[in-house]
């Protein structure tokens, strides 16, 4: 099925920066290329050097062929996961539906718009929480902010944008809690290490706890602060 829409609204969500790296990208895979023509040109006296640029060149449209390729399956994976029907409304909804920071929330799905849609369907949604991430290496520190999805498979999907701080995370949490209880009521959100032991151990309850409500008899209550996050340092 064919989804204009849904690219436009690829386009219209994409955060700005973002909107330019994916520009950059673009660019990147048909640079090499270009700048091997332009070396041909001045190599066109010289039958060996033109033969070694002509070659150079079909390599490098080569493997910008197949990272194409490689994106297109990838965006094409996700979306696999939707009936006709289901992507039928996704399209009809996409342009108007409820987004923030490169997340949209549709009435079948939860999208994140990157290089590729990473689209996961609602009612395979098990759990969504934060983690932040430190990295530390001698004098060097660089702190990472994302939002994981579970789904029902047990895969973890992460929704990440390199420009998101504690604020802009937190908000994401926020609007995703908001839009997503309207539509699966008993979604779990927030982290808590009792929720990741039932992940670890009991993956089956969770699914009940999302699905149904059930399953909460549990020491301690479940994160009231959905914005609390896993942290790790590395």
């Amino acid at each position: 099925m064919k989804t204009p829409n849904l690219l436009s609204a690829q386009q219209q969500y994409l955060p700005s920066n973002e909107r330019s790296n994916q520009k950059l990208c673009q660019i990147a895979l048909f640079l090499p290329i270009s700048i091997c023509v332009l070396l041909a040109l001045f190599t066109l006296g010289d039958s060996e050097a033109l033969f070694s640029i002509v070659f150079m060149s079909i390599r490098m449209l080569l493997v910008s062929l197949l990272l194409f390729f490689v994106l297109k399956q990838l965006q094409k994976k996700y979306l696999k996961r939707f009936t006709e029907k289901q992507l039928a409304r996704i399209e009809a909804e996409c342009l108007s539906a409820p987004q923030y920071e490169g997340l949209m929330v549709s009435s079948e799905a939860l999208m994140y718009f990157m290089p590729v849609i990473l689209a996961l369907p609602i009612q395979e949604l098990v759990w969504i929480y934060p983690v932040v991430t430190t990295y530390r290496k001698g004098l060097f520190s660089k702190t990472c902010y994302t939002i994981v999805a579970i789904t029902k498979d047990k895969k973890q999907h992460n929704l990440l944008r390199e420009n998101m701080d504690s604020e802009r995370m937190e908000n994401s949490m926020i609007f995703l809690n908001e839009h997503l209880k309207e539509l699966r009521p008993y979604l779990l959100f927030g982290y808590s290490e009792q929720l990741y032991n039932i992940f670890r151990k009991d993956f089956n309850r969770m699914i009940q706890m999302a699905d149904h409500g059930t399953g909460f008899s549990i020491d301690t209550t479940l994160p009231e602060n959905i914005t609390k996050p896993l942290e790790q340092s590395f």
